[in-house]
């Protein structure tokens, strides 16, 4: 139970295809868009599984999410990148983030999973619904392919789901951890995964699995190394943990959330940094360019930065 009230605190928050549903294209509220993003917000529905009763009147036969997408103005089968959020998150949460991805050319794709956003609020029952949230993932990921192969729907061929990263904070990041190396939910489907402030034990608590599984997407994994609740060395040992490719950046004076939460004025260095790193990332994974992350690594190894890499 501490370790659980730790997670609440600290943060900002079986793969099934599933049955689309129908999107509802409605308006983002409190978030506005640069005259370059396109901002759209669906609601799609799972109608193949349940929303748990371990959420005060939030129990139903079904799983609805809210989709929050950042798109750059004329994408074109470009890389997407899914956003999970973390205890008490939500698609907003990564304005910032999301928005500074989009304007270097890529699709991004922030889901609100139904028991653990911030409408619901902090919650330690909605931590009982970890084990849904891959599944809510790999659904996602099958609505952004029937999306972008429709020609009636606004996102067709705005991006290619062939090319998509998975990213998630906090205990987001224990649900792509969970979709991308455990035994009871692995999807193939992302090319690559990033994990910031990983709360690794959530694996035992919501998986019964102790060990990861070594093989995976190649991985990136940041953490602030001043989080108060969830220590950076879950993230140091995890690296050690994975099969390459494989990198590990522990930020300095970063808690939890500052590296990912929409600044109320200008980004600190830590969110600058970040956005740089999983650029960089992308850029290696999906179009091959190694330079820039190999620079961006080199130059943050000689400063206060923890920074560790294997990249055949």
């Amino acid at each position: 139970m501490v370790i659980l009230l730790s997670l609440v605190l600290w943060s900002c928050d079986p793969k099934s295809p599933g049955t689309l549903g129908d999107a509802v294209n409605t308006d983002v509220p409190d978030l506005p868009a640069s005259a370059e993003i396109i901002l759209q917000e669906f609601t799609v529905t799972d109608s193949t599984r349940s929303t748990p009763p371990i959420v005060v009147d939030m129990a139903a036969d079904s799983r609805t999410f809210r989709v929050v997408m950042w798109l750059p103005p004329s994408s074109s089968n470009t890389p997407i990148m899914v956003l999970a959020h973390g205890v008490d998150g939500s698609p907003e949460w990564f304005g910032y983030f999301a928005q500074e991805m989009a304007s270097r050319g890529i699709v991004v794709a922030a889901v609100a999973f139904p028991l653990s956003n911030a409408q619901v609020g902090l919650s330690i029952g909605a931590l009982g619904d970890l084990e849904n949230q891959p599944g809510d993932l790999s659904f996602v990921f099958s609505w952004l392919e029937d999306e972008a192969q429709n020609p009636e729907s606004s996102l067709f061929e705005r991006y290619d789901t062939n090319q998509l990263i998975v990213l998630g904070h906090s205990m987001g990041a224990a649900t792509v951890l969970a979709l991308t190396r455990s035994i009871c939910c692995t999807d193939t489907t992302p090319i690559a995964s990033i994990l910031i402030s990983t709360p690794t034990y959530l694996m035992d608590i919501a998986f019964n699995e102790t060990e990861v599984l070594a093989d995976g997407p190649p991985t990136l994994l940041i953490h602030g190394l001043s989080d108060p609740g969830i220590p950076s060395s879950l993230s140091s040992d995890l690296y050690q943990a994975i099969s390459p490719p494989r990198i590990f950046v522990g930020l300095p004076d970063t808690d939890h959330t500052s590296m990912m939460v929409s600044p109320a004025d200008e980004p600190t260095t830590s969110q600058l940094v970040t956005v740089d790193l999983v650029d960089a990332f992308i850029q290696r994974q999906v179009h091959g360019v190694e330079s820039s992350l190999q620079e961006l690594l080199t130059e943050l190894q000689g400063s206060d930065y923890t920074v560790e890499y294997e990249l055949p």
